[in-house]
């Protein structure tokens, strides 16, 4: 018998799969060909030895990890499945919770964001129950307005002479 051997092949291998397709061969024509048993299994047995001897580990020992290892990929191929369906509805659900906070920040903004007219009755409040004087950084700070927003007005109702100055 007579086969080639390819480069990127095991020469092992590749012996042990050419005694698989002769032994397919032999099992359909023995009715017209008669092959020596003796010659052949003695040449089953070499290759069987060949291929075995060439494994650096016992076949059981490789193939219960590659059993373990295969158990192992499918639970983590399942946990990976879990993870991406878990993960897109995470994504989802901060795409929407981005999106509400950036609301709810935007009506805060407003509710806390008073008025010209109710500012200036609020000033007009704190210099009457501060006999007649307003400290800015306090009454900011009371109020979470910006002092430049509160010089502002007063400047305004000073203008217009809604309050006035006492020197």
């Amino acid at each position: 018998m007579q086969y080639s051997i390819a480069l990127d092949t095991s020469e092992k291998m590749r012996k042990l799969y050419v005694v698989k397709n002769l032994l397919g061969v032999l099992s359909l024509i023995t009715d017209l060909y008669y092959a020596d048993p003796a010659g052949l299994y003695q040449y089953v047995d070499s290759t069987i030895d060949d291929v075995l001897g060439s494994l650096s580990q016992n076949y059981s020992a490789l193939f219960n990890n590659y059993d373990s290892l295969f158990n192992e990929y499918r639970e983590l191929k399942r946990l990976n499945i879990e993870l991406t369906a878990s993960n897109k509805n995470l994504t989802v659900q901060a795409t929407q919770a981005v999106s509400e906070n950036r609301e709810l920040k935007e009506r805060l903004k407003q509710l806390e964001t008073y008025s010209d007219e109710s500012l200036m009755v609020m000033l007009e409040d704190w210099i009457d129950a501060h006999n007649s004087t307003i400290d800015i950084i306090e009454f900011s700070k009371s109020y979470k307005i910006p002092a430049p927003r509160i010089e502002q007005m007063l400047n305004k109702m000073v203008t217009t002479g809604y309050i006035e100055l006492k020197g």
